[in-house]
């Protein structure tokens, strides 16, 4: 077994399959194991390649699998090691890429004339390589068989926490259909005219199809994953004290708790039916539209490869150039993805308004407005893509102004046409995750959000002005279905990014 090893170079197979196992075992609640196989077919088929292609080079199969190893190994480890230079060694700039990559360059090239000019058989760098990455991968492999079976035994269910429960609605209570959309950094009409001297006529149309409004209405957190999580799960969000310091983890955490919310569990387990039309995962209802600021499926993975990194924090340049834009077949920027995807949520949530269901429906859209990319102008007149790629950085609160009128204008033509197709019979809630962020700004305008609602009825009598978002669900389900959710205190925590 030992001599196989030694001559044998499995490591050159075995590197790619540990990063895409290690990255599995870290992050095995979010990632699906058919994503996993499909990571590691192609990274396993480009290591093959490039063996072989250094096969050619050196005539020798340990010198080719070395060779290869030391340049996936770059490939697969930059963003680590840049974190890591960044974090312990910010003031000699090691970690900038016109030092690192070039040092990185130079390492690669001085192994290969090494490799090149040597006659030794590296049979103990080889048994070494070997037995490392087997030890690695079966820690990895245990970490996931463990998490497997941990996983199976709580959750025998999309919604095992909500059936364990008496969360149940009285069958004397309605269960009217419930539209819940969010508009992606939409402020309140008070921040808008505090901060900007903008009159909102969003308002008074709203008042006029009986809708109840909180003016002082806030979320929690200035930030639209942790807005949600706790939104949607009706509690704070665990490990953030009051200095507000989030890191990666923090936002992978979000995804899980919005997926395995407290809302939809509750709804689902009184018999609703849930229709996701947002940018999030819901449990048994997958996301159908493209988000930019979550690291999800096999991204979590590959965000720190070093090609990864460099599309990051040069993106421009790749939308700039459109032989590079072709090359790697990304012709549209991400974030104009958000006009076809606001325009396909817009259709859906009409087409659902249309259907008349025997059970009833709870629809979550989320609408990427009117939070930048600024689309339209006040007139409804499409803004120019380069325009719109340059305010991509930094924060143009005229051109959000200038669109809001737009914004409005679908939020009119949303709402007549669901109280017409439903008879005013469904409730229809109208949120801002947060208000208007400026990186520069941490006062309580980022929290002031829109928050507008219609019941069925006009029981509004347990809806209070200043509530925050962390309490509307269970104000909701205190007045629809006469539940008994306490309230929370209202309070807001303003993120920063570690």
């Amino acid at each position: 077994m030992i001599q196989q090893l030694k001559h044998k170079p499995l490591f050159v197979l075995l590197l790619p399959v540990f990063f895409v196992i290690h990255g599995y075992a870290e992050h095995f609640e979010v990632i699906g194991f058919p994503d996993i196989a499909y990571l590691l077919g192609v990274y396993c088929i480009i290591t093959t390649l490039i063996c072989l292609l250094f096969r050619f080079i050196f005539r020798n199969d340990n010198k080719s699998a070395l060779m290869t190893s030391a340049l996936m190994a770059v490939y697969f480890f930059y963003g680590a090691l840049f974190d890591f230079l960044k974090t312990n060694a910010p003031v000699n700039g090691l970690h900038r890429y016109s030092i690192l990559l070039p040092l990185l360059g130079i390492a690669l090239l001085t192994f290969f004339i090494f490799l090149k000019k040597t006659n030794r058989l590296l049979s103990r760098l080889v048994l070494f390589l070997n037995i490392l990455l087997l030890i690695y991968l079966g820690v990895d492999l245990v970490t996931v068989g463990w998490k497997a079976m941990d996983l199976n035994s709580n959750k025998h269910n999309h919604y095992s926490l909500a059936r364990n429960n008496n969360w149940r609605i009285s069958d004397s209570c309605k269960k009217p259909d419930i539209y819940f959309f969010i508009f992606d950094e939409y402020a309140s009409s008070r921040s808008l005219r505090e901060k900007f001297h903008f009159a909102n006529d969003l308002d008074s149309f709203l008042l006029s199809r009986q809708f109840r409004l909180q003016n002082n209405s806030t979320s929690n957190y200035n930030s639209t994953p942790f807005s949600m999580a706790s939104m949607l799960n009706m509690k704070y969000l665990e490990g953030i004290d009051s200095s507000g310091k989030v890191g990666r983890e923090d936002y992978l955490n979000c995804n899980l708790l919005i997926k395995e919310n407290a809302v939809t569990q509750f709804l689902d387990i009184n018999g609703y039916t849930i229709i996701n039309l947002s940018i999030f995962d819901l449990a048994g209802n997958p996301a159908g539209f493209q988000q930019s600021f979550l690291p999800l499926k096999t991204k979590i993975i590959t965000e720190g490869t070093l090609f990864a990194r460099i599309y990051r924090d040069f993106e421009w340049l790749f939308f700039a150039n459109k032989t590079l834009a072709a090359l790697f077949n990304k012709p549209v920027h991400p974030y104009l993805e958000h006009k076809d995807n606001n325009e396909t949520i817009f259709r859906e949530v009409i087409k659902q308004s249309a259907i008349k269901s025997e059970r009833p429906r709870f629809i979550y859209a989320h609408f990427f407005m009117p939070h930048y990319p600024f689309f339209y102008d006040r007139f409804g007149n499409p803004r120019a893509d380069s325009i719109i790629l340059k305010e991509a950085k930094g924060v143009h609160p005229l051109s959000y102004i200038d669109y809001i009128p737009y914004v409005n204008s679908r939020i009119r033509q949303l709402v007549d046409t669901l109280q017409q197709n439903t008879h005013s019979s469904a409730v229809v809630i109208l949120l801002g995750d947060h208000g208007f962020r400026n990186e520069r700004d941490s006062s309580i305008n980022v929290f002031r959000n829109l928050n507008a609602t219609y019941f069925p009825g006009g029981n509004y009598t347990k809806l209070y002005d200043s509530m925050s978002t962390v309490n509307y669900f269970r104000t909701t389900f205190n007045t629809l279905f006469n539940q008994q959710f306490p309230l929370l205190k209202d309070s807001s925590i303003y993120l920063r990014d570690k």
